[in-house]
């Protein structure tokens, strides 16, 4: 009688092992490198190394020589590296150069890599350190030729610092770089008429088709080199943060002539912290090609200004009824009625897919009118509907439970989200396509 022997570890084809090991976290695969000659032979396979996050202070501490040793045998494997801290920072390894010599072994090498991602990254330490990784960071990225993404998600770094790698990265890959997402990364920059710096990064990106970036640095200069540059760009993502760190507004001019070169484009704007309409009113030009709109005000506002929500919607329902799809806007304990707005939305925006408005309704009516309008011009699309008001009363109730019953067809879908309940909070209504 013969029985069979079940394999052990170090026997399971190399497939196999390729899956497993992909599970574990970097610090893990390393050392499991280190049981056997299958293992380290598993380890050999280049979808492994494809992405490499590095934490430049809690990685680096412990595997500073293991790291080396992956620049070293797999760093030609890698087309995306992201770069970042951890949370919570290790601050006593700030004034330690470990990691420095990760990088420089990545450039000796001269690997290419395809997308670079820096969160959290430490430019803003201890002099030192930060000139000598800045440093070889520069050296890394002027050796690259096929970077198509580049992304910073942080707004630590020094603006110098974030300019000049732009710069680096727009001279070394200009031709081929797709995506560059700045994040809050120059947010601090304080109002320019132009960086000069800035425009010439732009005027060398050929073929890039997204950009997000802060609208305290924009100007009709780096529109117009936006222009001129290419006319492939299609996602356009602009964050406002405040009134208080942008200059003045972007010209009408400027914008067309985006337009004019770039016919697909779509701008996405997010507001931050504040929602007065005459703030917004020059940030609003008629000539953007407004897809996304976000809104989201602060949480404690001036109530000897009136924030005039109605001039707003209005205005982007009379400038922008073509274009918008997605729609945010998030206000704290408006004083204002919007209800009706809400309705007029839903009919003049035809391309409109997402719309949340988290608020107070004054009338739940409204919700009424609105199924009594989605029934009448037969709109199904719809997926979610989220309604959870600040107080229920008796009344509403009664009106909640006579929409559900008049309605039944459409909470009765397979495919619908919805809810409707109490929150001591906030007021949002959800509707999305």
């Amino acid at each position: 009688m013969t029985t069979s022997v079940s394999p052990t570890w170090e026997q399971l084809p190399i497939l196999v092992l390729t899956k497993v090991l992909n599970y574990l976290q970097l610090m893990d695969r390393l050392v499991a490198g280190k049981v056997c000659q299958s293992w380290l032979k598993a380890l050999d396979s280049p979808s492994l190394w494809r992405t490499i996050s590095i934490h430049f202070d809690r990685d680096v501490f412990v595997l500073n020589e293991l790291l080396i040793e992956v620049a070293h045998r797999y760093g030609h494997y890698t087309t995306k590296l992201e770069l970042d801290w951890s949370n919570p920072q290790i601050h006593f390894i700030f004034q330690r150069g470990l990691g420095v010599s990760f990088l420089d072994t990545l450039y000796q090498k001269k690997v290419q890599i395809e997308e670079l991602t820096l969160k959290e990254f430490g430019f803003h330490y201890r002099w030192t350190f930060r000139h000598r990784l800045n440093i070889v960071l520069n050296q890394f990225l002027r050796c690259q030729n096929n970077l198509k993404l580049f992304r910073m998600m942080n707004e630590h770094v020094r603006p110098n610092d974030v300019l000049r790698l732009v710069n680096v990265i727009a001279q070394s890959c200009g031709h081929v770089l797709r995506q560059v997402d700045l994040g809050n990364a120059l947010k601090k920059v304080q109002p320019f008429h132009s960086i000069p710096r800035l425009i010439e990064s732009i005027s060398r990106l050929s073929v890039l088709t997204d950009l997000s970036i802060n609208y305290n640095v924009l100007s009709d200069g780096i529109l117009q080199a936006m222009a001129t540059a290419n006319s492939n760009l299609i996602n356009f993502n602009i964050v406002v943060s405040d009134t208080l760190s942008w200059n003045a507004p972007l010209s009408e001019r400027a914008w067309q002539q985006l337009n004019n070169s770039c016919p697909n484009l779509q701008v996405f704007l997010k507001i931050e912290k504040f929602s007065h309409f005459e703030e917004l009113v020059p940030i609003l030009a008629p000539n953007i090609p407004l897809r996304r709109f976000h809104l989201y005000s602060g949480r404690h506002w001036d109530q000897r200004i009136i924030r005039d929500l109605r001039s707003s919607l209005s205005l982007l329902i009379n400038q922008y009824s073509s274009t918008l799809v997605d729609l945010i806007i998030s206000v704290k304990n408006n004083r204002e009625m919007l209800d009706d707005l809400i309705l007029e939305l839903i009919d003049k925006c035809v391309k409109l897919e997402d719309l949340q408005f988290n608020g107070v309704i004054r009338d739940f009516e409204i919700i009424r009118e609105i199924f009594e309008y989605f029934k009448a011009k037969n709109v199904t699309k719809f997926k979610t509907f989220n309604l959870h008001p600040r107080e229920i009363n008796s009344r509403n109730r009664e009106i909640i439970r006579e929409i559900m019953t008049d309605h039944r067809e459409y909470f009765n879908r397979n495919d619908l989200n919805y809810s409707i309940g109490e929150n001591q909070i906030q007021s949002v209504f959800y509707y999305y396509m």
